[in-house]
This record gives C-alpha cells, structure tokens and sequence, in this order.
C-alpha cells in the first residue's frame, strides 16, 4: 500500500514538474561583448545557433547560422529577435 502511494507521489511530482523543466530547455543563450571597433554575438536557443562576429577596425563582419533558424529575424547589427506570428482572422 505505501510502495503504490510513493510510486504515484513520484509519478505525480514528475508529470507536474516537466513543463518547468522544458521550458528552460528553449529558453536561448544570448552572449554578446563589444567595444569601441568590435561586436561579438551569439545566440543559441537548442534548435539554431548563430553567432555574429563585426570589427570596424578592418571593416569586416562575419556570420554563421547552424541548424534551423527559419523562426528567427536577423537585422542588420546582426543581432536575432523572434519572428511574430502570422496573422490570421
């Protein structure tokens, strides 16, 4: 009787605590460091990693995206936002 009620209890505790530990599982990893002649940015949220990487000095500016980044908008200073939603009536 008290080995089912502990099993259930566990079980319980792990179906409540799931969607917590998804949700820092998509949560992106944002780096970014910059001075007066260089920009260094990386962005990871588990599906797309990018980084950017701009010196003034030289006048060049490198980026690299791997995996899928179609969700995301990329601007000119290279930095990533989320892409909005369609719209739909």
């Amino acid at each position: 009787m008290r080995a089912s009620f502990l099993v259930s209890m566990l079980g319980g505790v792990a179906l409540l605590s799931a969607p917590a530990f998804a949700y820092t599982y998509h949560t992106p990893n944002v780096y970014e460091e910059s001075n007066g002649e260089y920009t260094n940015y990386s962005y990871d949220d588990g599906l797309c990693h990018y980084t950017y990487s701009s010196n003034r000095y030289e006048n060049r500016a490198n980026a690299a995206r791997n995996g899928d980044c179609s969700h995301l908008l990329i601007g000119p200073d290279g930095r990533v936002a989320p892409m909005a939603a369609p719209y739909q009536q």
